[in-house]
């Protein structure tokens, strides 16, 4: 997964914001806010749980032992690779939870890993 946005800050605390305005954890960074990135994280590094970034399910694909997740807010795609069976269906909400330890970031001019 790839995601267009810049670094931003709240309460003290960096974040990315795409931009579509999605809010996604990232790993403590010295690069300024409102500087310009791609956020990247694998689909197998995306968990499902009770807590966590509301996303509306677009497909949900089981495919033997583990389950492709296509969901989407504001206008953002992210593709999850989960372990257990769901019981989502297209049009319904779950929470992505996302570790900031398996977030990248890339400069968007050079497109080198920050």
């Amino acid at each position: 997964n790839f995601v267009h946005g810049k670094i931003g800050e709240r309460d003290g605390t960096k974040h990315f914001e795409s931009d579509n305005g999605l809010i996604l954890p990232i790993p403590p960074t010295t690069t300024p806010t409102g500087k310009s990135v791609t956020y990247g994280i694998r689909p197998e590094h995306i968990d499902i749980g009770d807590e966590g970034i509301a996303m509306n399910v677009v497909v949900v694909e089981p495919t033997g032992s583990e389950t492709q997740i296509v969901a989407k807010s504001n206008g953002d795609l992210i593709d999850a690779l989960v372990k257990q069976r769901i019981s989502a269906r297209p049009g319904s909400e779950l929470h992505y939870v996302i570790d900031p330890v398996n977030v990248h970031l890339f400069d968007r001019d050079t497109e080198l890993r920050i």
